[in-house]
């Protein structure tokens, strides 16, 4: 028969092992950590709060307003101009100019196409301008002017430059109808000037116009002999380097002051007319 203390005895021997492998807590090694966590988190907030005080008395401190405001880059407009349209107070601190919006103040003005506006130290604002560039007029509703992009930005006023070719045959009811076709062919437009210029055909200036036909096509007029010169719409650097032979062979004849058109419309040949009053 089995031994009922001895069954008890080992079954006491049993539980105490068990006990004996849950150890307790050692608090002398979580304490220490704890006061470490603890620290850590206060030397945190307490650095926190000393940037932020910091940072309220940077933007409030007086030797830090705005001393001078630096301009570069202007051609057609004037620093007073540029004054005017970022509107700073001088006794602002430069730590609350917020640059982006000074920078989107001067973008929305038409003949500024980039600005970059930056601190310096000793307290100031730098901010450079780089001005659209126009490279020819174009006559819709008046008279407009039209940058290297196709891009219409401004209106030409009492006292601006008229000395640009003026792109003709594009008025508001084609922009209206077909605003993408309008501003390919503006772009086709310059790229015919481009290449007048790039080729020399003719000298600097002497383009005054550019037409723009129903069909597409695009017509030169000259300034000094009032050439008419019909391109079309395709081919433009083939064309112009046979109209450079042409206008060659032209002059070294003694028949150009009398020519009055001059097509290129045509592969394989060139139509050239002369004035009414020409002998020729």
């Amino acid at each position: 028969m089995r031994d009922v203390k001895d069954y008890h005895k080992k079954n006491i021997k049993r539980i105490r092992r068990i006990y004996k492998k849950k150890k307790s807590p050692n608090y002398k090694k979580i304490i220490p950590g704890f006061i470490k966590i603890l620290f850590s988190v206060s030397l945190v907030s307490g650095m926190t709060y000393c940037s932020y005080l910091g940072a309220q008395y940077f933007a409030r401190t007086p030797y830090l307003n705005i001393r001078q405001i630096k301009t570069g880059g202007l051609e057609k407009l004037s620093e007073d101009k540029i004054m005017g349209i970022i509107n700073l107070n001088p006794d602002i601190n430069i730590l609350t100019v917020k640059l982006r919006n000074i920078s989107s103040r001067l973008k929305s003005h038409p003949w500024i196409e980039e600005a970059d506006v930056r601190r310096e130290f000793p307290p100031g604002i730098l901010i450079k301008i780089k001005e659209r560039r126009p490279v020819a007029i174009v006559n819709r509703e008046g008279l407009n002017y039209l940058d290297d992009k196709g891009t219409i930005f401004a209106g030409v006023i009492a006292g601006d430059s008229l000395d640009f070719p003026i792109f003709t045959g594009f008025d508001l009811a084609d922009l209206k109808e077909n605003r993408a076709g309008l501003g390919q062919e503006l772009r086709n437009g310059l790229k015919l000037l481009k290449i007048i210029e790039r080729e020399k055909v003719f000298s600097a200036g002497n383009v005054s116009e550019i037409n723009r036909e129903k069909d597409g096509g695009f017509t030169i007029f000259t300034s000094n002999n009032a050439l008419q010169i019909k391109i079309g719409n395709n081919n433009f650097s083939d064309k112009i380097r046979r109209l450079k032979h042409v206008l060659s062979d032209l002059k070294s004849g003694g028949t150009y002051k009398h020519v009055e058109c001059i097509n290129l419309h045509y592969r394989d040949r060139v139509v050239v007319r002369l004035k009414k009053e020409s002998s020729l």
